[in-house]
């Protein structure tokens, strides 16, 4: 018994503090999902591990540059396979490149991150004929239990297209 109770221990404080359920001392469900990090050390294992994000990297084709713990490079070579009506980058395809630049720099650390929010400011349309968009993202706060990123968007010509806040 007291065998099992250590390993429980250990496992929790493993687990940063924001997922322990209010009621019990124990890590809610979510995060014993999430548990230990993935441990991404460089940019060739970060690839390897966010290659299973199908929509992302398959369907839109977003490239990760480079990869560190709390800062990321991505881009997203586009044409008309994620225009809109209107002839620009769709939003949806911007959000999720920034999304996954976020998720490249905040799980490049020991622990495994998910998002708690994130809002995204459009600053001006990129034209959907072709080219390429880079997006880094930079930790710019660390407390500890949350994060806070900044993710900016620019096109080949260093015009921001967008700019997103993660946590």
């Amino acid at each position: 018994r007291q065998r099992r109770s250590l390993r429980r221990k250990q496992h929790v404080d493993r687990i940063p503090r924001i997922c322990y359920n209010q009621n019990e001392k124990t890590p809610s469900r979510m995060c014993r999902a999430i548990g230990k990090g993935t441990k991404m050390e460089n940019t060739e294992q970060a690839k390897a591990f966010f290659q299973s994000d199908i929509f992302a990297t398959e369907v839109l084709g977003v490239e990760i540059v480079s990869a560190a713990p709390r800062h990321a490079v991505c881009r997203l070579p586009y044409g008309r396979r994620v225009s809109n009506a209107m002839g620009h980058v769709m939003g949806g395809a911007l959000f999720s490149l920034c999304d996954l630049t976020f998720a490249a720099a905040a799980n490049s650390a020991d622990i495994s991150a998910v998002t708690l929010s994130s809002d995204i400011h459009f600053l001006r349309p990129a034209s959907a004929a072709s080219g390429t968009l880079v997006a880094e993202a930079v930790c710019i706060h660390d407390g500890g239990h949350t994060c806070v990123y900044r993710i900016g968007v620019t096109d080949e010509s260093g015009q921001q297209i967008c700019e997103m806040t993660g946590n």
